[in-house]
């Protein structure tokens, strides 16, 4: 007769308890690394979008410098274009003709339309 210990039963029914769930373990594997890999995704995505913002906000300050740094310079240019006018104005005094009324009419006129905004 064909005899059967607790031993070789309580094996049987861990082997099946055990590859049981080795089979469901199984067929949540593609499903669990199909989500941890949209996770990963997304987390990425979220990385990518925070170094664009970081970029965009950089060259937001890099414009906000070179626009104060052309204000800057607009406005040396104008005092020099004033100075450069006395200057002229000095000679024109010294009794210079010529050229110098022309230069004075062309940087008055110049700097007139400035003043007014017809000149970009």
């Amino acid at each position: 007769m064909f005899t059967v210990t607790f031993s070789e039963i309580a094996g049987w029914i861990l082997a099946a308890a055990l590859g049981g769930s080795g089979l469901v373990g199984l067929l949540f594997i593609r499903p669990r690394r199909k989500i941890e890999r949209s996770i990963k995704e997304k987390e990425d995505a979220a990385e990518q979008t925070q170094e664009r913002l970081k970029k965009v906000d950089e060259l937001a300050q890099h414009s906000e410098a070179v626009d104060k740094a052309l204000k800057a310079m607009a406005t040396e240019n104008t005092l020099q274009c004033y100075c450069l006018l006395a200057c002229l104005k000095g000679l024109a005094e010294q009794g210079c003709d010529g050229p110098v009324h022309d230069a004075i009419n062309k940087l008055e006129k110049y700097l007139n339309q400035k003043a007014h905004g017809e000149v970009a």
